[in-house]
């Protein structure tokens, strides 16, 4: 059978579509280059947009909040603007304040004490005393917080809602369940993992544990839905990367597991090194390990590895990076030393390298094309990249 290719289309017709099918390809392909990060421009300088010097003690903790930033210390803490201007500021007398976000809400907490203070953008919604010193602290995207305590030969988790009203209790026993390590609360606070050390005679071992708060978690009497434990490798970390996903990070492994009600039964990708790994980072979409680098032909000390929440890996490429902190922020790495910053492209392209006179405490993207915030001893300046 012969097939009239006329009948099918209208050569006339093809001919029109030519210039806005060609414009629409240009338009992929430039969206692929910027998302890639191959098309990463790197800038050689700055420009100082405006300075703010601050009185602000050195002990202050800078904690990047959407639009703004959250600073807080021993006496209290503050929300601010871009422009360095107090949105509200509240009080406190902490001995070791620590700080965990998540959606609006801020959960401040002070390790080894009693106290959980509890913020959004409006300033203080609670502040709850709890019973035993306090090891690690949760919060969830609606203001549901976990707290993690130790109390001799027993560990408790106690999670909270918004009000300081207790919701669920649990005790376990340390000769039976460990030192705990780590703690993760799912962004929508159903679901949480717990890793912990046990002792068992000369012999260490990890037990990870995963519980459920939903309709049928938050009433029963064990809420633990999953265990697995690792014989000979431990878990100092575990994350939430979003509700459907949960990282384990071991010393030579990463485990990411499909997270519904419970983790699946088998890891869903499994990152192994053969190597040292100096810096773990995360974001909802990627995991960024920072790796010694054994290749001897190669001139830096480091590796830079990116990897996908399916466990893919997107880059691997040796650098030198000097930094106290390390952090995705966007499509962006954000390394900051002592006085330099260097940002990267998701594919670790150098996008700026700065030096900068002032001790540096954190670099903040401004949410404008090119702007960042330099948080230093100093004071802040915000900056735009040229």
């Amino acid at each position: 059978m012969k097939i009239d290719w006329q009948n099918f289309y209208d050569p006339e017709d093809l001919q029109r579509l030519k210039i806005p099918l060609s414009i629409l390809l240009i338009v992929l392909l430039l969206m692929a280059i910027r998302v890639s990060g191959f098309g990463t421009r790197h800038y050689k300088g700055y420009d100082v947009i405006r300075t703010e010097t601050s009185s602000d003690p050195t002990d202050m903790t800078y904690i990047d909040y959407g639009q703004d930033v959250v600073k807080f210390s021993k006496d209290g803490i503050s929300l601010v603007d871009r422009k360095e201007k107090a949105v509200w500021a509240e009080t406190f007398d902490l001995d070791n304040p620590t700080a965990h976000t998540c959606g609006d809400y801020i959960a401040v907490a002070d390790l080894q004490g009693n106290d959980v203070f509890l913020f959004n953008k409006k300033g203080k919604v609670s502040s709850t005393a709890v019973p035993y010193p306090i090891s690690a602290i949760q919060v969830a995207e609606q203001g549901v917080f976990a707290v993690m305590m130790e109390n001799h030969q027993d560990n408790y988790i106690q999670l909270y809602s918004r009000k300081g009203e207790l919701l669920v209790e649990i005790k376990t026993s340390i000769e039976e369940n460990g030192h705990p390590l780590s703690m993760a609360l799912a962004p929508d606070g159903k679901r949480m993992i717990v890793s912990a050390v046990i002792i068992d005679g000369m012999k260490a071992k990890n037990k990870v544990s995963a519980y459920y708060f939903g309709r049928r978690g938050k009433n029963a009497e064990d809420p633990v839905v999953w265990s697995r434990v690792f014989e000979d490798e431990m878990i100092p970390q575990v994350i939430f990367m979003n509700n459907r996903t949960v990282s384990l990070i071991g010393d030579s492994a990463t485990y990411l597991y499909s997270m519904g009600r419970k983790p699946g039964r088998r890891p869903k990708a499994v990152i192994e090194f053969d190597t040292e790994i100096n810096s773990v980072f995360t974001n909802e979409t990627y995991l960024g390990y920072i790796c010694k680098n054994e290749d001897a032909s190669e001139s830096a000390g480091a590796r830079l590895e990116v990897y996908n929440i399916s466990g893919s890996r997107i880059v691997s490429k040796p650098m030198d990076l000097s930094y106290n902190r390390i952090r995705f922020d966007g499509n962006e790495i954000i390394a900051v030393g002592d006085y330099d910053c260097t940002i990267l492209s998701i594919k670790g392209k150098e996008k700026f390298h700065g030096v900068f006179e002032d001790s540096l405490t954190d670099v903040i993207p401004t949410g404008k094309k090119r702007q960042y915030m330099i948080l230093s001893d100093k004071g802040t300046s915000v900056i735009k990249l040229k």
